[in-house]
């Protein structure tokens, strides 16, 4: 029983729901032993201790229904009821009843202390695949079979009020739950495919994405300069980065400062991510004809003092956006661009006049996501091989990098941190795009700075960051 003790809640969550016994003293060290009534499937509870509980290599013995029942009687009285449970997992009420149902809760449960951003359930035809984006990266979970599929997607758009009968074209949704406790909003993706329905679920939880600036990671020379763009009368604030950088949780952290009853803030956003206070939200729905530029063009009307806008995609929301912000309007917005300076070169592609942008842009903000190395298993090494020409600097030099451990998933990896770099347009009203920094920008070399340190690896530095654009 000492080992049951140190598995922890989640083993024990799972001996009372199936309702098998461990062995006491396990005939082999890496293999978890148990006993389960003779007739019964056993497949489902393997594929749930794998995923949840990490035992890979369980065996079952079955015993007489009689002899089970006795083992099962003298053991089950040892559990807590209360503390076999994961924390907060009764919480998610209505959905938890059935077996599917108790299976979807605890794979909630897993995404939420994972920090993941998505779970994906993908058909293979052969099997039910469940992987979730941790730090940016999908990792594999559990492998289900095939006809779990139907159950999921039909319970999934239940909680989303979508059309269970309709397997054949695309739908979206959104729903949300209390998971382990936290409010948790999900938004689900249901794509037909060739081998069966395909669905993805953002996992969006209000703890990690409402921050004020003064939590992000950014240095304060960055944050004092946000601080004065965000506070102008008018003009434009840009974004940029490659989609899962992290723009719109900085966004938001900066629309949080602008929340006051004197301002009047508008976002158009596709879709909302969070209901957001005193400010007036619009989300994109394109079969109504509710774009971002006929939205935007209609916020003119309603004398809004600061606006939010998702993404400049194309050249009419550019258009209407500068406007905005040449007529006492400041506009907030994103722009995928992997630095600040190409975000200039983007927009005036776009049909911008340059001259006009550049006199009314408040700054851009460029930045990053990078995974940190895991500090369980970072070992020292020593770059000796080729390197660019950009990164000689760190010949020589001592580094770190995760090998991998239970703790980070095999991955090396564990947590993300940001990087930023802020251009300045205050004053440089109309001058030219060869007044830009050069190309090893602070950003890069913000991010140069952390392998040295041992924060990342170089690996994900030279993955990641725009360090040889």
């Amino acid at each position: 029983m000492a080992d049951l003790a140190d598995e922890g809640q989640r083993i024990a969550a799972q001996l009372r729901r199936h309702e098998i016994v461990p062995l006491k003293n396990p005939t082999k060290d890496s293999v978890w032993q148990f006993y389960v009534e003779a007739g019964r499937d056993f497949l489902e509870i393997a594929h749930e201790l794998s995923f949840f509980c990490g035992l890979h290599s369980a065996e079952f013995i079955p015993i007489a229904a009689e002899k089970f029942k006795k083992q099962w009687e003298a053991f089950s009285g040892t559990l807590d009821g209360d503390s076999c449970a994961p924390s907060g997992s009764k919480e998610i009420v209505g959905i938890e009843q059935s077996t599917i149902g108790r299976l979807l809760c605890d794979i909630f449960f897993c995404a939420v202390n994972a920090a993941a951003s998505d779970i994906h359930f993908e058909s293979l035809g052969d099997g039910l695949l469940v992987r979730m984006r941790v730090d940016g990266t999908l990792r594999t979970k559990v492998r289900l079979p095939a006809e779990m599929l139907q159950p999921f997607s039909i319970l999934l758009k239940t909680l989303a009020k979508l059309d269970i009968a309709e397997r054949l074209a695309p739908q979206d949704g959104r729903f949300g739950l209390t998971v382990a406790g936290a409010p948790i909003d999900f938004r689900i993706s249901v794509l037909p495919t060739k081998l069966g329905e395909s669905i993805v679920l953002r996992v969006l939880d209000r703890r990690r994405l409402f921050r004020g600036l003064d939590d992000l990671t950014m240095d304060d020379g960055v944050r004092a300069e946000l601080r004065s763009s965000i506070g102008a009368p008018s003009g434009m604030l840009i974004v940029s980065g490659p989609t899962g950088s992290g723009k719109t949780t900085t966004l938001y952290a900066a629309i949080g400062e602008l929340q006051r009853d004197e301002i009047k803030v508008l976002t158009i956003e596709d879709p909302i991510e969070y209901e957001l206070q005193n400010c007036m939200q619009a989300s994109v729905d394109l079969p109504l004809g509710r774009t971002f530029s006929s939205v935007l063009r209609a916020f003119l009307r309603h004398d809004p003092d600061k606006i939010f806008v998702g993404e400049i995609r194309d050249g009419e929301t550019a258009q209407i956006a500068l406007r905005a912000a040449l007529t006492g309007h400041l506009v907030l917005t994103t722009l995928h661009t992997a630095t600040a300076a190409e975000a200039i070169l983007r927009l005036v592609e776009m049909g911008l006049e340059k001259s006009l942008l550049l006199s009314c842009l408040r700054g851009i903000l460029s930045q990053r996501l990078l995974r940190l190395n895991c500090r369980h298993c970072s070992k020292e090494w020593t770059a000796d091989g080729n390197l660019p020409e950009k990164l000689e600097r760190l010949r020589g030099k001592t580094m770190r990098r995760g090998i991998g451990c239970k703790h980070c998933g095999g991955s090396g990896y564990a947590g993300r941190k940001a990087f930023f770099e802020f251009l300045h347009f205050g004053d440089k009203g109309g001058s030219g795009l060869e007044s830009l920094p050069s190309e090893m920008n602070s950003l890069a070399q913000s991010g140069l700075e952390a392998v040295e340190g041992g924060e990342i690896s170089l690996e994900e530095f030279m993955q990641q960051m725009p360090w040889n654009r």
